[in-house]
């Protein structure tokens, strides 16, 4: 618990000073599992139902609980660990390169968002976040700025921290909504003039073009400045005719799939629970059938009863292989009222009824 609250002190530190990635790395973990607060000692979990909870183990954690008034807000923990999550990951969302994250508290989120019918006005931290990050990806910073320092659990930070890391949130979101806007929408201008980038973002010029020359140094974009005109000029080169085919082939995959999912879920939702529990048992009868089957060929047909002699391994000497039990002292005798009368007998005549 010491540790917990020592990483999510350094990671609210980190978020103050503007460092995303270190708050990223302080808070994710703790903020990701769902039990924030039973990590930080601040609550007693609760025990799943029908399980029957151990009292020293609650004793000892109602004794390493910590008081209230050292209590962390974790909306405010999670705030900070979303916000953070979503400066790292929203230009890799853009540029489609989602692969290096370990770990995606943005991506999840902005998944589930995506699988609602509605989308209602944000009642909690994490859709007000995820409303935030769409906002950018649509090119609309205003609302995402609007979004981000109307939240009320920016009030927790003391009036000395406050305005400044509201400052720093606003330049933060204006920065990202300039790469993620040349991410998604560079392809489609023949050229993009600098100030107009810079009128458009509210950034200064000198901000922008080291952005923008950022982007073009890691080739995330296929573009160049051009210091003339203070324009981004962007490189076209046209598809060949196999990059044309293959696009055509990745489109018709893609409806292949989705239409092949759609067809399996409608074909599984006709299926009753009922049909689907006997089809199971009925393909593990006869796989466990089969394996007897092999048992008793093995064994000299301890399937049809018979318990194949002292240990239950296949023998072709004494009587110990067959009947109830056979005698080591009769040589191919059956002394316990078996089937077949010699052990070794008894043992292929199994294997041949099988």
């Amino acid at each position: 618990i010491l540790i917990n609250r020592a990483l999510v002190q350094l990671g609210l530190a980190a978020f103050r000073c503007g460092l995303w990635a270190d708050a990223f790395n302080c808070l994710a973990e703790i903020s990701g599992s769902g039990h924030t607060r039973e990590l930080l000692g601040q609550i007693i979990s609760v025990a799943r139902p029908g399980v029957e909870r151990d009292e020293d183990a609650e004793r000892e954690e109602r004794r390493n609980r910590v008081p209230y008034h050292m209590h962390i807000n974790f909306e405010l923990v999670d705030a900070c660990a979303l916000f953070a999550s979503m400066f790292l990951e929203l230009p890799k969302i853009a540029a489609n390169k989602m692969e290096n994250m370990r770990i995606r508290l943005f991506g999840k989120a902005l998944e589930s968002m995506e699988k609602r019918t509605f989308v209602g006005p944000p009642e909690g931290v994490r859709d007000t976040v995820v409303q935030a990050g769409v906002a950018i990806l649509d090119g609309n910073w205003r609302k995402a700025v609007d979004l981000t320092l109307g939240m009320k659990v920016w009030q927790l930070w003391t009036a000395r921290d406050l305005e400044g890391i509201r400052e720093r949130l606003r330049k933060q979101i204006k920065n990202l909504a300039l790469i993620t806007y040349l991410h998604v929408y560079y392809c489609y201008y023949d050229s993009i003039s600098m100030k107009s980038l810079c009128d458009t973002f509210e950034l200064e010029p000198a901000a922008a073009h080291a952005l923008v020359s950022k982007l073009v140094y890691e080739h995330a974009i296929q573009a160049r400045l051009d210091q003339p005109t203070e324009c981004l000029v962007v490189h076209r080169a046209p598809l060949s005719s196999l990059q044309t085919l293959a696009l055509e082939l990745a489109d018709r995959v893609s409806d292949l799939v989705d239409f092949n999912d759609r067809l399996l879920s409608a074909r599984l939702g006709r299926i009753s629970a009922v049909d689907e529990y006997r089809g199971r048992e009925g393909q593990s009868r006869s796989r466990r059938f089969d394996i007897s089957k092999l048992n008793s060929a093995e064994a000299g047909g301890r399937e049809y009863g018979y318990r194949g002699g002292r240990d239950n391994r296949p023998r072709t000497g004494g009587g110990a292989g067959g009947g109830y039990g056979g005698n080591r002292q009769y040589q191919g005798r059956n002394t316990g009222g078996g089937r077949y009368g010699t052990s070794t007998g008894g043992a292929m005549r199994a294997r041949e009824n099988v």
